[in-house]
């Protein structure tokens, strides 16, 4: 990319005759060129373009197209450029600007061959309608020549009487990109069918009514039966483990009173503490065995399938234990 920078004062790009502008817009382009000028020695290239665009518009003078042409250059518009610059040397050659024309011509020597190509093929006989690249429609004459394009993606389109085809390509500096379209298979499009004049239309189709959606299925209870079984036996086991505790109060007093209603005086305390604990023990049995129980035929009835409570306690026999029924206590309970 050239460093060249050509700056000519800007009364001699608009020293011309004017032929129709007026002092005011003159006046303005002066000032659109300056600012572009201080903004372009910034770097800020787009700011500065809008600028000469501006300018441009009032005169087209060989020095405001030429600095249009670099600010183009610096933000990637290569092709825009290449155009700049041709018109340039053009305006130049035209109005006797050698020293434009000398900077424009050392830019396209070294633009030209930064610039990439891409070449739009359409496969078999059949011709397009319109053929668009990046949105812009083009000349059937440029399909199948390599055109310049800037760098980067794009995007052609071809419109056939039987449907579009579309197709993206990126194509990088210095790049040769090709693209080819093959049109669609011809196909009938379905014929909407005729209603007659005064010919009352048919009845709408009733709607499909939407599926009433099934109902989640139920958890599945066989964890349950086996979680009560389970708690069954381990409240009867406890049930058994406190009646021999009882057992061994029993025990206790027997060993401290022979004879059951002749206690000695000295063992009153050890005779109260140990009838105590052997009716808790008592106690605590007949509720284990109460809960294992009810727990035990929950569990099995559930596991055979019964569905009420009824059929569960018509088929359910509580057992308690040895001594549940009629049991009778040995000692003081």
């Amino acid at each position: 990319m050239s460093k060249v920078r050509w700056v000519v004062p800007f009364s001699l790009c608009l020293a011309l005759p004017a032929w129709g502008q007026t002092a005011s817009e003159i006046a303005a382009a002066k000032q659109w060129f300056s600012e572009g000028m201080a903004l372009e020695e910034k770097g800020q290239f787009a700011e500065a373009l809008a600028r000469f665009k501006k300018a441009m518009a009032v005169k087209k003078t060989p020095q405001i197209v030429f600095h249009v042409g670099l600010c183009e250059l610096r933000t990637g518009a290569l092709v825009e450029a290449l155009v700049s610059f041709e018109r340039a040397v053009e305006l130049s050659k035209t109005e006797g600007n050698a020293q434009v024309e000398s900077a424009a011509t050392a830019e396209l020597t070294t633009l030209r061959p930064r610039v990439p190509t891409l070449e739009i093929v359409i496969v078999g006989q059949a011709a397009p309608r319109r053929v668009l690249l990046d949105g812009t429609e083009i000349a059937g004459a440029t399909l199948g020549t390599a055109m310049p394009v800037n760098p980067g993606a794009h995007e052609v389109i071809a419109e056939f009487d039987d449907g579009t085809v579309k197709q993206r390509v990126s194509v990088a500096e210095r790049g040769k990109g090709k693209v080819e379209l093959t049109p669609p298979a011809p196909g009938k499009q379905p014929a909407a069918t005729p209603v007659a004049a005064g010919t009352p239309p048919g009845p709408k189709p009733a709607p499909t009514p939407e599926p009433t959606p099934a109902a989640p299925p139920a958890a599945s209870p066989s964890v349950v039966p086996w979680v009560l079984i389970g708690g069954g036996v381990v409240f009867a086991a406890a049930g058994f483990y406190t009646w021999k505790l009882r057992g061994d109060q029993i025990d206790e007093l027997d060993a401290m009173c022979p004879a059951k209603d002749d206690c000695p005086v000295e063992h009153a305390g050890d005779v109260d503490d140990a009838e105590s604990k052997g009716r808790t023990y008592t106690t605590l049995s007949f509720v284990s065995w109460g809960i294992g129980a009810a727990a035990l035929g929950t569990g099995t009835v559930m596991l055979l399938g019964s569905s009420t409570k009824e059929r569960a306690s018509a088929h359910v026999s509580p057992v308690i234990g040895p001594g549940f029924s009629g049991a009778s206590l040995r000692g003081r309970f």
